[in-house]
């Protein structure tokens, strides 16, 4: 079995605690492997390879540090409390920790899947994750939908893309909002592409909460669903070391876009006005001020270096 995704490791990527922390919706795929005997031509001896490759490079360095007295002692605080949570959680909801749950039932049969990845290297990488998500694109004859907590197509980025070459019939965009966005920057980089969206895209959904939407999730012609890191932004295109697993299933793509549609039921449409279609289910999220006014701001300053957010 692997596991893959964009999430990070942190509380508030995982569930609500008692700090009442605003939640991160995030997303991974879990992969079974069902015959061992074809092990080396699974996609899980491709990620266990990788994971090989990254951990024994030579820009992987283990970082040496010499504690203090008090930072020993706040480790082992810290660590006695996790494993005090861990003896509640068992007590509370013994069936988590059960070893019965039958895996191969509660997942999709696949035709293939693939692992892919950008090339370890510094500064500019050739982007061959985009590259592979933009020939996905260009072969989808009906539909695309992309989910992604930041979207900033930058000039390379679109030049790279040719709109014209792509002939779907409905390209959907799931994002969020400035109101839910938790990253000042991105969202500054995408408000100043926002309208060239709109103009652009079959649908534009800005995700109003609660808490924010980290997955990074591409589905082409119901049928090739792409799982990872990589956001549509020139930081994952050009900089970041960002890896997807390539799914060729219907079974999943029809669930992973229910997943997906669950996050755009809490999202506004942004109409050709630029402004919200109305939705009496749904309520715009009430921006502070002074967000709106810091964003602002940003958005003119990042305009000049957005091909690094």
């Amino acid at each position: 079995m692997a596991i893959i995704g964009g999430r990070n490791i942190g509380d508030k990527y995982f569930a609500k605690d008692d700090t009442n922390i605003q939640v991160v919706n995030d997303r991974d795929v879990l992969i079974l492997n069902t015959n061992i005997d074809n092990y080396l031509n699974s996609v899980i001896f491709q990620m266990e390879d990788y994971f090989n490759l990254v951990w024994q490079h030579d820009y992987s360095v283990y970082p040496k540090k010499i504690l203090t007295n008090r930072q020993i002692r706040k480790g082992e605080e810290k660590a006695e409390d996790l494993r005090d949570r861990l003896e509640s959680i068992r007590n509370s909801n013994p069936e988590i920790f059960e070893n019965n749950f039958n895996w191969e039932e509660n997942t999709f049969p696949t035709r293939k899947i693939t692992l892919i990845h950008n090339p370890i290297e510094r500064i500019n990488k050739e982007p061959w994750v985009y590259y592979e998500l933009i020939n996905l694109a260009r072969n989808s004859k009906k539909s695309i939908l992309i989910q992604s907590p930041y979207i900033i197509p930058t000039g390379n980025m679109v030049k790279t893309l040719d709109i014209n070459s792509i002939k779907a019939d409905n390209i959907d965009i799931l994002t969020n909002s400035l109101y839910s966005s938790p990253n000042p920057f991105a969202i500054a980089g995408y408000m100043n592409h926002r309208k060239n969206l709109v103009d652009n895209i079959t649908n534009v959904y800005e995700f109003q909460g609660p808490g924010s939407i980290h997955a990074k999730s591409y589905i082409f012609d119901e049928r090739i669903s792409a799982v990872g890191s990589f956001n549509f932004d020139s930081r994952s295109v050009h900089l970041s070391t960002e890896t997807m697993v390539i799914i060729d299933s219907e079974q999943f793509s029809n669930h992973l876009k229910g997943e997906m549609e669950n996050y755009m039921s809490q999202s506004l449409v942004v109409g050709k006005d630029y402004n919200y279609i109305e939705n009496p289910k749904i309520k715009a999220g009430e921006t502070p001020l002074i967000k709106k006014i810091i964003i602002k701001i940003f958005s003119i300053v990042v305009y000049f270096f957005d091909f690094m957010l």
